[in-house]
C-alpha cells in the first residue's frame, strides 16, 4: 500500500506508522488524503513525506481540518492537499492551537482578528502560550479576544510589561490593556501609578 507513495522513506521519517492497523488506520487515513488531492498520488506521497505525522490522526480530524481550511480560505478540496504540501508551518501552528483545546472554530476566529497568527513561528507561539498560562495565570480564552498578544516580543514587552503590572497593581489586567496601549502611555501610567501608591 505505502510502496506507491515512498513507504520506505515514510517509515524512515515516522517509524510509529510500523503500529497501524492497516484496514482500520492506515488505509482509510491515506485513502482520505488521496482522495483530497484528486487522485494524484504524487501529491499524497508529497503530503505525507512532508508531514508525515499526518498518518496518526483519525479521518475524522482531517475532515475538520479540510473544513476549517475550505471555511477559512475559500479552498476546494484538491487546493487543501497542495496548501498541505506547501504550508507545513500553517499546520504546525493550528496543531498548537488544537492541542492546547482550541476548536477549529476558534482558530478561523483569532486568524480573522490577527491573520499574521498562522505564520508565527510555532515554537515561539508554544513559549507564549505557555507564558499565559504559568507565569502570568491568564486565561487561554483571552487569545479569543486578543490574539495579537501573540505577535508581541515575550521579553521585552509581554513579560517586562506583566512584571511592571504585578508590582504596580497585582493582578486583574487584560492581556489587550497590559500590551497594546504604547510605550509613551505605559509609561505615564505607571509612574502615575506608582506616585498614587507613594
Amino acid at each position: 500500500m505505502l510502496n506507491r507513495f515512498g513507504g520506505v522513506d515514510l517509515i524512515e521519517r515516522h517509524s510509529p506508522i510500523l503500529s497501524f492497523d492497516m484496514d482500520g488506520q492506515l488505509i482509510p487515513r491515506v485513502e482520505f488524503l488521496l482522495e483530497l488531492s484528486g487522485g494524484d498520488d504524487d501529491a499524497t506521497g508529497t503530503v505525507m513525506r512532508k508531514l508525515p505525522a499526518i498518518l496518526k490522526y483519525l479521518v475524522e480530524h482531517l475532515e475538520s481540518h479540510v473544513e476549517f481550511l475550505r471555511s477559512f480560505a475559500g479552498l476546494i478540496e484538491k487546493c487543501i492537499g497542495s496548501f498541505w504540501t506547501s504550508c507545513g508551518n500553517i499546520q504546525k501552528v493550528i496543531e498548537l492551537f488544537l492541542s492546547y483545546g482550541f476548536s477549529c472554530e476558534d482558530v478561523l476566529l483569532m486568524s480573522k482578528k490577527h491573520p499574521h497568527i498562522l505564520q508565527y513561528n510555532p515554537d515561539s507561539l508554544e513559549e507564549k502560550v505557555e507564558c499565559i498560562v504559568g507565569k502570568m495565570g491568564s486565561d487561554l480564552d483571552e487569545l479569543l479576544d486578543f490574539p495579537a498578544f501573540l505577535g508581541y516580543k515575550l521579553d521585552s514587552r509581554i513579560m517586562h510589561r506583566n512584571e511592571v503590572k504585578k508590582k504596580i497593581i497585582g493582578e486583574g489586567m487584560s492581556l489587550n490593556n497590559l500590551l497594546s496601549v504604547s510605550y509613551e502611555r505605559f509609561a505615564k501610567e505607571k509612574l502615575e501609578e506608582l506616585a498614587h501608591n507613594a
